[in-house]
């Protein structure tokens, strides 16, 4: 079975890409008609967009894991597939009555709880004592849920880094041996790129709160799952830094004052701490060019990922 799985790998990648995309066009119709929107408040007259975008590819990709772990013999994987979906009904939650930023990190902790039997905690190499194991699992998975979600608001932001992180995670596991794993994050990733097909500047959908947790909650599940705890947190290094400066001015972030808008169309950085904030007050840009930066940052710190694998 592996070696008919390696055999039907790139149709696996390409059937999540197609899939996503296909069911996403009429997904963000519905979602447009239903008056499921937001608006893009980085845009000048701040137009309204589709909402709620990443369902379509969470399904599939969460299918595919499935999928993946039975056709490999790999029921811990299949869990992979199961906590994110769970996370996903959390920002939905999030996304239709709004949660204090304490709800969202204990709720956010809760799914993982369910990948403590199955998780392989460690750190730097060193496997963590298994007492700790339950705890570590729900705080890294309530981090990078939520710091997927607050590292977020700009066109193509959330599904880009997420599918980066994914690919040198994926990186990993190759050179581990762990066909099965590495194939449930190309799936994801692929799934992830449908998605950012239609969400890069100018973005036609959003992920809203339910897209980012899940992304967050995928990658955090599979890196648990497969002994990629380090590389984890190295890849979330850019939205750690970002979560630390908006914790820096807490009174202003609540408020989620955005960036600015200059007359030509450039943003200006946004009154309080953050990642973005940084970038902007080096030199102000578009939005799309923000963006590309922010994936350099995190391609950089894939490649630090790599010398701790």
């Amino acid at each position: 079975m592996p070696d008919l799985l390696e055999e039907a790998a790139a149709l696996i990648i390409l059937s999540c890409f197609s899939s996503s995309l296909l069911l996403l066009i009429p997904w963000i119709k519905v979602c447009k008609k239903k008056g499921i929107e937001l608006p893009d408040i980085h845009k000048p007259g701040k137009p309204m967009v589709a909402s709620l975008g990443m369902i379509p590819p969470a399904l599939v990709s969460s299918i595919a894991s499935i999928l993946i772990s039975r056709a490999s013999d790999r029921p811990d994987l299949m869990i992979s597939g199961v906590v994110p979906l769970l996370s996903l009904l959390i920002g939905l939650v999030d996304d239709e009555i709004g949660l204090s930023h304490g709800e969202k990190v204990v709720l956010g902790a809760l799914p993982f709880l369910i990948l403590a039997p199955s998780a392989r905690c460690e750190l730097f190499g060193l496997e963590l004592p298994v007492w700790i194991s339950p705890a570590w699992v729900a705080l890294v998975g309530t981090f990078s849920s939520n710091a997927v979600n607050l590292l977020a608001g700009f066109n193509g932001v959330e599904a880009g880094l997420s599918s980066i992180a994914s690919l040198f995670l994926a990186a990993s596991l190759i050179e581990k041996g762990d066909l099965a794993g590495s194939l449930v994050l190309l799936s994801f990733a692929s799934s992830c790129m449908a998605f950012l097909a239609l969400n890069f500047y100018p973005a036609l959908s959003f992920p809203g709160n339910s897209g980012t947790f899940f992304m967050g909650g995928f990658l955090a599940s599979v890196a648990l799952i497969t002994g990629l705890n380090t590389q984890l947190l190295f890849l979330l290094s850019p939205h750690a830094l970002d979560l630390l400066l908006k914790l820096s001015s807490w009174g202003r972030t609540i408020r989620r004052e955005p960036s600015r808008i200059s007359e030509d169309g450039r943003l200006l950085p946004p009154p309080h701490k953050s990642l973005v904030g940084i970038v902007l007050r080096i030199r102000p840009m578009r939005e799309e060019e923000l963006v590309l930066v922010l994936y350099l940052v995190e391609v950089a710190s894939g490649f630090v990922s790599l010398f701790f694998r």
